[in-house]
C-alpha cells in the first residue's frame, strides 16, 4: 500500500508529487551511502585481520630466532613461514666483495618458487633487492608493474609490490630479505617497521 501511495503521489502533480520524488531520491542516496559504508567496513576489517596475522607471524619468527639452531635451517623456516602471508619471499646472502647477492631460500604461498637456489642479483640500482643493499636501507616499490627499470629476474610477473629489507650483523649488511605481494600498494608503514 505504501508503494501504491508513493506511486500515486509521485506521478501526480503539484507539491506533493515533488516532495514524494525528493523523498524517494533521498532514500535511494541513503541506501547507497549505507551500502558503501558497510562494504568499506568489511574491507577495513579484512585488511586489519590480514595485518594482525602478519604481525603475529613476525612475533612467531622472533621467538623462533631465540631458539638455538642451524642458520641455514632457520633461514629456510623463516622464508617458508613468511610465504604463508606474502606472494613470494626470498632470502639472499651478500658476497664478501659486496657486489652480488646469492639466493639462499625462496618460497611462495601456493606453489614452489620459480627461482633457483644460488641465483644471483647485482648490488646496483636496477632491482629492488639490489637497490636496498646498495642504499643500505629498506627499499619499497609499492607498484612494481609501473617501474620496469626496477623489475629483475627475481621479480615475479604476478607481483604488484616488492619490499626488500637489508639484514645487518654488527651494523654491516650481510643479507637481504625480499617480499613480494600480488597487490599493488599492499605494503604499509607498519609492515616496513615490523619487518625491519
Amino acid at each position: 500500500d505504501a508503494d501504491k501511495a508513493f506511486d500515486s503521489a509521485a506521478y501526480g502533480s503539484g507539491e506533493l508529487s515533488s516532495l514524494a520524488l525528493g523523498l524517494h531520491a533521498l532514500l535511494e542516496r541513503s541506501r547507497a551511502v549505507r551500502q558503501g559504508a558497510e562494504r568499506k567496513a568489511q574491507e577495513t576489517l579484512a585488511e586489519a585481520e590480514c595485518r594482525l596475522a602478519r604481525l603475529q607471524l613476525l612475533n612467531r619468527i622472533g621467538r623462533l630466532a631465540l631458539m638455538p639452531q642451524d642458520l641455514e635451517a632457520f633461514v629456510g623456516q623463516v622464508v617458508r613461514m613468511l610465504a604463508g602471508s606474502y606472494h613470494h619471499v626470498a632470502f639472499f646472502w651478500l658476497a664478501e666483495d659486496g657486489r652480488t647477492l646469492t639466493l639462499e631460500a625462496a618460497a611462495r604461498a601456493d606453489r614452489p618458487s620459480p627461482l633457483e637456489r644460488m641465483e644471483t642479483v647485482e648490488v646496483d640500482r636496477r632491482s629492488v633487492v639490489g637497490m636496498a643493499v646498495y642504499l643500505g636501507r629498506t627499499f619499497l616499490e609499492n607498484d612494481i608493474r609501473q617501474e620496469r627499470f626496477l623489475q629483475s629476474k627475481i621479480t615475479l610477473p604476478t607481483s604488484g609490490a616488492e619490499l626488500t629489507v637489508p639484514v645487518r650483523v654488527a651494523g654491516r649488511v650481510v643479507a637481504a630479505l625480499d617480499l613480494q605481494s600480488e597487490q599493488a600498494r599492499d605494503f604499509r608503514e607498519e609492515d616496513l617497521e615490523a619487518l625491519e
